[in-house]
């Protein structure tokens, strides 16, 4: 079974989040310090339009809970405790389930209650139309399809 390690979990939130690497990850409201979230910019096609869209990943509910201290600032040793309360086994990994014990609806892993009681969020907050291709030309010679 290929159970994930709670430090890769944790190491990756930390990654994502903590944008000024001081080992804590701040609540704070004021948007200057606001290091619960990050962006992510990617470019999208959609028909003949060129979209560049940035999304927003938040992982606030798992932070909120995390902050025992009740501080508005997370660090390591919080959040890796936090998520050691979905280690049922406490071997330090939450287990996940396979593709078949998926299928066959055995019970959720330690990872699926984790993901889906803390799960992180995505939303798009910008979206700017970069490029739109013409319409190619009319030509006679190639047959329409569809109803005019």
């Amino acid at each position: 079974m290929n159970d994930i390690p709670i430090n890769r979990i944790v190491n990756d939130a930390m990654n994502r989040y903590d944008q000024n690497r001081n080992g804590v990850i701040d609540l704070d409201a004021s948007p200057y310090k606001d290091e619960s979230f990050y962006d992510e910019s990617r470019t999208e096609r959609q028909g003949n339009t060129t979209y560049r869209i940035t999304d927003r990943y938040s992982n606030e509910d798992l932070f909120i809970k995390s902050d025992v201290n009740n501080d508005q600032k997370v660090t390591k040793e919080e959040l890796s405790d936090f998520v050691s309360k979905y280690d049922t086994d406490k071997n330090g990994k939450l287990s996940v389930r396979s593709f078949w014990d998926t299928i066959t609806g055995k019970p959720k892993g330690e990872l699926d209650i984790f993901n889906n009681q803390v799960p992180e969020r995505r939303r798009e907050i910008f979206r700017q139309v970069i490029a739109v291709d013409p319409m190619p030309p009319y030509n006679p010679n190639v047959p329409h399809r569809g109803k005019f």
